[in-house]
């Protein structure tokens, strides 16, 4: 311990003899740690952080251009996980009615998607899990009214 502080005079002593290499160290010190802790808190947040639902570490992702007969296929295969849902974001919707026809942006999302995530839609209900056959209704869970032109 005595060592220890008799390295830590040595190097204050050093350091006040040569004030302009003492702030050139500070200040890479400084700009250093603010970097790791910058760098650490978007890693943390976009790789380490949980997933805000229930069992989050049990979901699996798999990305890719799979097509709606593919997802169906392994749906409809699986013996290995609690439930399979697809979700696509970043789709163009037309939205057409009595007035002008209006793009809108939206995402597709197999009926499971709540189920398997554990969530309940924040507005409204969510999908029917019965099957169907004939005609579906096609209706949106939660989201913002289109803009006025």
């Amino acid at each position: 311990m005595d060592a220890l502080l008799a390295d830590l005079r040595y190097a204050l002593r050093q350091l006040a003899r040569s004030p302009g290499f003492a702030a050139v160290a500070v200040l890479t010190l400084a700009l250093g740690i603010g970097a790791n802790t910058a760098i650490f808190s978007v890693v943390y947040g976009v790789l380490l952080r949980p997933l805000p639902y229930d069992h989050s570490r049990s979901l699996v992702s798999a990305w890719g251009g799979r097509s709606l007969a593919e997802f169906v296929g392994v749906r409809d295969r699986n013996h290995t996980l609690q439930g399979v849902a697809a979700y696509m974001d970043r789709v163009g919707i037309s939205l057409s009615g009595t007035g002008e026809p209006a793009r809108l942006a939206g995402a597709l999302a197999s009926a499971e998607l709540f189920r398997v995530l554990g969530v309940s839609p924040a507005l409204g209900r969510g999908f029917d899990l019965r099957p169907r056959i004939g005609p579906v209704e096609a209706r949106g869970i939660a989201g913002q009214q289109p803009r006025q032109r």
